[in-house]
């Protein structure tokens, strides 16, 4: 047989412990959904800089490559370190688009030069080689975006 008092101890003890577990779990949980939710966004700003950074370097090597012949490779080589980042960070389609842009440019070094009247009569049709890689990234910043809710 079991002692009353001791009984009513134990009765206690359970009902403050179950009693001080409620705030914990819960102060863990917000702490948990709070981390994730700011991880979330120091991965969507590191995209957004990534992509920023490499539409300003293929867009400035694009329009190079549209007047003059290669010279040299400085412009490619860092277009090729962004690339890679893109590889490290980004989804299967992204990848694709933006290496899909990178061999445009190397094919159009190859082309003869053109000139400003050519390209204001080919500004309609080419006028955003970069469409590609941008609906990419926005596609998957949106789907990061939703992952965040």
């Amino acid at each position: 047989m079991m002692n009353p008092a001791l009984l009513t101890a134990l009765a206690a003890v359970g009902g403050s412990c179950a009693g001080a577990l409620g705030p914990v779990l819960s102060a863990y949980l917000i702490q948990r959904g709070t981390e994730r939710r700011s991880s979330l966004d120091r991965d969507i700003a590191q995209r957004q800089l990534l992509y920023s950074d490499f539409i300003k370097e293929a867009s400035a090597l694009y329009a190079k490559s549209l007047t003059t012949q290669l010279e040299d490779l400085d412009g490619l080589i860092a277009l090729s370190a962004v690339l890679g980042r893109i590889h490290l960070l980004s989804s299967d389609a992204v990848v694709a688009e933006a290496e899909l842009y990178v061999m445009s440019i190397v094919k159009q070094f190859g082309e003869p030069n053109v000139t400003l009247e050519d390209l204001r009569k080919a500004m309609p049709m080419a006028a955003r080689p970069s469409s590609g890689f941008s609906l990419a990234c926005r596609k998957e910043l949106i789907s990061l975006g939703k992952d965040r809710a």
